[in-house]
């Protein structure tokens, strides 16, 4: 049962390691996409605003938490994670 669980927990964190990568390279892309003009490459533009709400929706989900700890520390990540990529979906 407990070699279950932490099998789980593994392939868990496998996924979220990929995630990351994928948001960074997101992000990554929609920084380097900006050109002279302001103007962006577009599918890269839709997925720093995919992100964007994402994380939004991330400040939310963590307020309604049942974990104070992680009302306290991750609500403040997700939201300057939010605010980081809605200013690079701004520029």
């Amino acid at each position: 049962m407990v070699a279950a669980v932490v099998a789980y927990l593994r392939i868990g964190s496998a996924v979220s390691v990929l995630l990351y990568g994928l948001f960074a390279w997101i992000i990554a892309a929609a920084v380097s996409s900006v050109d002279r003009s302001g103007d962006r490459v577009p599918p890269e533009n839709w997925a720093i605003w995919v992100l964007t709400a994402y994380f939004g929706v991330g400040i939310l989900a963590n307020l309604a938490s049942r974990s104070r700890s992680e009302r306290l520390v991750m609500t403040p990540v997700a939201a300057v994670l939010c605010a980081c990529c809605l200013v690079i979906a701004l520029a």
